[in-house]
């Protein structure tokens, strides 16, 4: 049995050894890590770039229908203006065409709700109270701080 225990314990031991110290180093594992990462890296950007080119070749395609299907329109020229010091009337050319300001829109007359009775303006008709002093004939008298008007109908 010993002599069985020797072989089996030999075995071991050698297969540790040729597993352990014969096989891929370190740097041999991380160099295959880094290749296999790479090449990873290299993958998806290839297929990100293809979306990205897809989406933008879609996107000047839409642009360039929505352009030659609109109706073109001339953009209007603004003249260059004088200098200062210079006369007027010494450019030479066409003169560029003004463009014209949009009316204002009508407004709607405001509807003003009014008391029944109350003048309106426009009217034309000024009711005057009967019994009042004239303009002319009041008298201010100051009594106690409180201001009173002669000639006024009073209570």
């Amino acid at each position: 049995m010993n002599k069985n225990l020797l072989i089996v314990g030999a075995v071991a031991v050698a297969g540790f050894t040729l597993t352990a110290f014969y096989g891929p180093t370190k740097a041999d594992q991380m160099a295959d890590i880094a290749t296999k990462v790479t090449a990873g890296l290299e993958a998806f950007r290839a297929d990100e770039k293809a979306k990205c080119d897809a989406k933008v070749a879609e996107a000047v395609a839409t642009k360039v229908a929505e352009m030659s299907a609109a109706p073109v329109e001339p953009t209007p020229t603004v003249a260059p203006t004088p200098a200062k010091g210079t006369k007027k009337g010494t450019a030479k050319g066409p003169k560029a065409p003004t463009v014209p300001t949009p009316a204002p829109p009508p407004t709607k007359p405001v509807d003003v709700k009014t008391r029944g009775g109350a003048s309106q303006e426009g009217a034309g008709e000024v009711k005057s109270r009967g019994g009042a002093v004239p303009e002319g004939k009041q008298e201010v008298k100051k009594r106690g701080g409180a201001v009173k008007v002669e000639g006024g109908g009073g209570k």
